[in-house]
């Protein structure tokens, strides 16, 4: 019940727009009674005259037969207290929605209007309203109601704005007016500025701390119309957040290492990209374009060279040569042409120019570019990835993938090697991929090509890497040099080591003359067989 009435009592007030120690005469008090009672009917709640005047209008029985018998008047809800959440949210609806700032000079009229706004009401009377809402002390509204529609007094003198949202509001509001370290203004356009964008702070503080203009500029400005200020002198950008604005630029717009920019294109990429830095400081920290520079080809229309000072990092240059290799599906040995160089370095955007991404994407030097690009010989070409490097961990992990669909020992032709080669690719021409992936000579492979019947064995490595480990099981088991076994010996000990290739290459791995294979089975000396087999 108690909750219901609370929650009845609040609505009134709101409803009815009831302040705290409001006088009302009786007939006044009659008037809320008879609307409140819809109110009190939804939660079922009934009360008398008396009741409702204690425990809703806070009215002691005194008060309340004073304003029925005596027809005098009484203050109500003496004791009502508001949430101070709820002030401090009216209080920034407040101040936002009417732009106010800290220092701003209002005169009672004016702030008469905010308190008789229904969408800023709180139950206080006006003197509380006034001071928790605008930071006006009682003393300062009585003399400023004395002349309401003249005389000022200052508001929003304890509110605080905090270093983030100052910086957060400055970033927000030099990007949107695109405005730059040295730039000048007159008092009226930092005026506009602060009307426009609004934020708590006084003008002064705003002139300060938004447009770094000192209290002295800000006077002689302020009583000169023509007078121009710099501003943003203070604020610049610091190292990491220019390389990083830097290397984002230089990505978007695909510039080059040495590359050559009229101004024109230099303004174009200026506007473009915001940032506090005046046109000089940002082709200076941006495009590695000097002041005197700037100026030359700005007054001749002649071109600055841009990105002098470029560096790029080891770990970023690698990681792009391994993405190229994969997607160009290159090839250590291979030949291309400058046409076809050409046509890689302008598919593949990299921020350098093309003799330095020759030499450290494709392992091109600076000579043989020179003498590729030169030459009118458009079939010559340049040996790309020589100093590509295969590591063992790389040929194994791919060994191991081939063995899911060959077998080691087992033969294959032409086609099925450059099936293999197609579908477990790695950046080998076809020869040394049969040779190092395989394990095909060359001149077996020149064989192959020429006659398609022509196969070759493929061992993946299976002797070097499974020879000494069967070696000593045989021996732990009791296998010695010269051990006679049979063909059902054999098969226990091919089962049991996972039939690692086919029989017969097994048999060559612990020693087994192949010669007697399908007949008797003889042991022979197990690291000569080994040796023989590798050769």
């Amino acid at each position: 019940m108690k909750d219901k009435l609370e929650k009845c009592k609040r609505l009134i007030i709101y409803t009815l727009k009831l302040r705290k120690n409001d006088s009302i005469y009786y007939q006044e008090f009659l008037e809320i009674y008879k609307k409140s009672q819809e109110i009190l009917g939804q939660e079922g709640i009934f009360l008398n005259e008396k009741d409702f005047a204690e425990k809703i209008l806070e009215l002691t029985l005194l008060s309340y037969k004073a304003i029925k018998y005596a027809k005098g008047s009484a203050k109500i809800l003496k004791n009502y207290q508001v949430d101070s959440q709820e002030i401090e949210n009216i209080r920034k609806k407040l101040i936002c929605q009417e732009r106010l700032h800290k220092g701003q000079q209002l005169t009672y009229d004016m702030i008469r209007k905010f308190f008789e706004n229904e969408q800023y009401f709180l139950p206080l009377e006006e003197k509380e309203y006034f001071e928790k809402m605008l930071d006006i002390t009682n003393f300062r509204l009585r003399n400023i109601k004395s002349k309401p529609d003249k005389a000022k007094t200052s508001i929003l003198e304890n509110e605080e704005v905090s270093d983030e949202e100052i910086r957060s509001f400055k970033e927000k509001l030099l990007k949107e007016e695109k405005l730059h370290s040295g730039d000048t203004l007159t008092y009226e356009q930092c005026r506009n500025l602060f009307e426009k964008h609004h934020i708590r702070i006084s003008e002064i503080d705003f002139m300060d701390k938004i447009l770094d203009i000192t209290n002295k500029a800000y006077t002689e400005i302020r009583y000169n119309p023509q007078k121009r200020v710099r501003i943003l002198k203070k604020t610049t950008l610091n190292k990491e957040l220019i390389l990083k604005i830097r290397r984002y630029i230089i990505w978007k717009e695909k510039l080059y290492k040495k590359q050559e920019k009229i101004y024109d294109e230099i303004k174009a990429i200026f506007d473009k990209y915001y940032t506090v830095l005046s046109e000089i400081e940002f082709a200076e920290k941006m495009l590695d374009i000097t002041e005197a520079s700037l100026r030359t080809v700005k007054s001749n229309g002649n071109k600055a060279v841009i990105l002098k000072d470029l560096e790029i990092d080891e770990n970023t240059i690698s990681k792009f040569r391994k993405k190229l290799i994969q997607k160009e599906n290159l090839h250590i040995g291979e030949g291309i042409t400058y046409s076809q160089f050409k046509r890689i370095y302008n598919e593949n955007y990299f921020p350098l120019n093309e003799k330095e991404f020759a030499e450290k994407m494709l392992d091109i030097t600076s000579k043989v570019y020179d003498n590729l690009k030169s030459t009118n010989n458009t079939k010559k070409k340049a040996i790309i990835l020589q100093n590509e490097k295969i590591s063992p961990d790389e040929i194994k992990a791919l060994q191991q993938g081939i063995l899911k669909e060959l077998q080691i020992g087992e033969w294959i032709d032409i086609d099925c090697l450059r099936e293999i080669y197609k579908k477990y690719p790695i950046r080998l021409l076809e020869r040394d991929y049969a040779e190092q992936i395989l394990e095909i000579p060359k001149s077996k492979l020149h064989d192959m090509r020429g006659k398609r019947k022509i196969k070759a064995r493929i061992f993946l490595g299976l002797l070097e890497k499974y020879g000494t480990e069967i070696s000593k099981s045989l021996d732990s088991n009791g296998y010695y040099l010269g051990y006679r076994i049979d063909l059902e010996e054999f098969e226990k000990i091919y089962e049991k080591f996972g039939k690692q290739g086919t029989r017969r290459t097994f048999a060559e791995v612990i020693g087994v003359d192949i010669r007697n294979f399908t007949k008797r089975l003889k042991t022979t000396n197990f690291k000569q067989k080994n040796k023989k087999s590798k050769r």
